[in-house]
């Protein structure tokens, strides 16, 4: 009877390393190791609606967000004070909390928006890429909320 146990001893001990890889294997490629930590089903705090309105003048602009690991999609709508409306195109990526966010508007005007997520309002800055650099502090908040000011 001892023999038995020492040879299936050194069976387990050939055996191991190779099961311990098999195990780092699995583990290397599991859910909780790749760019997105959330739980499956869970939304980003930026996936959604967003808006900015600008009064007296009357323009207003909206878009709706989807996050997935590092990326950005979303489509928009503007209208501006003399009338004109149309959409937008956005891509863009989120790393480490910043937002960059790559505007195209339909008649061809590219903006880009840089910020952050901070206490519920997507706060940054626009750059108009087409033109000399206009830099311009420009918030956007969830629907409903009550706009503050800078």
């Amino acid at each position: 009877m001892p023999a038995n146990v020492s040879l299936g001893r050194q069976r387990f001990i050939h055996v191991l390393p190779g099961l311990a890889l098999v195990v780092l294997s699995c583990l290397a490629g599991s859910p909780a190791n790749t760019q997105s930590t959330r739980p499956s089903g869970a939304h980003d705090p930026v996936d959604g609606l967003w808006m900015h309105r600008e009064m007296p003048v009357r323009y207003s602009e909206s878009m709706t967000l989807t996050v997935h690991g590092y990326d950005v999609r979303g489509t928009g709508t503007y209208m501006m004070e003399g009338g004109r409306e149309g959409t937008t195109t956005i891509t863009g990526s989120k790393r480490r909390g910043e937002l960059t966010l790559h505007i195209v508007r339909d008649s061809g005007v590219r903006e880009r928006w840089t910020g952050r997520l901070t206490r519920g309002r997507l706060r940054g800055e626009l750059v108009f890429e087409d033109t000399p650099p206009d830099h311009r502090r420009f918030d956007f908040q969830r629907p409903g909320s009550v706009p503050r000011r800078p």
